[in-house]
């Protein structure tokens, strides 16, 4: 066999997120929860001040994942809030914010969650899926 023409190498402009749940709401609680931890280095908590309705009604679960991150990201990157909560009724998912506290500057800029690779799984009463974040 000819010497193979190609190299794998570390790609540093993507982070794998995986995330899991009982319900399709606790899944994106985790998910944006885990895009949140990745932005600041540090996890958040709280009771939101302000509840922000994500863009579009629930369709299929994996555009609604990545619509509800990328809602979160906006929120934090460009309203400086942070997300500590996810509500999912009637076919909205809303997100519950706090503002970014004086002097919190996040660590990471995670451009955006994608569709790569994502395909939501559901076993039994756990959903699950791997959710790819450009960094």
């Amino acid at each position: 066999m000819a010497r193979p023409r190609f190299r794998i190498t570390a790609h540093t402009a993507d982070v794998r997120l995986l995330v899991w749940g009982d319900t399709e709401q606790e899944l994106l609680a985790h998910a944006v929860a885990g895009a949140m931890r990745l932005a600041l280095d540090r996890d958040v908590s709280g009771l939101p001040i302000a509840w922000r309705r994500v863009r579009g009604r629930v369709r299929d679960l994996a555009s609604t994942l990545v619509a509800t991150v990328n809602e979160a990201l906006f929120l934090l990157y460009s309203r400086r809030e942070v997300t500590v909560a996810v509500a999912w009724s009637e076919g909205h998912v809303s997100l519950g914010a706090l503002g970014l506290a004086a002097g919190v500057e996040p660590e990471r800029e995670i451009k955006a969650a994608t569709f790569h690779a994502l395909q939501p799984r559901v076993a039994g009463r756990r959903r699950s899926a791997v959710l790819v974040l450009d960094v």
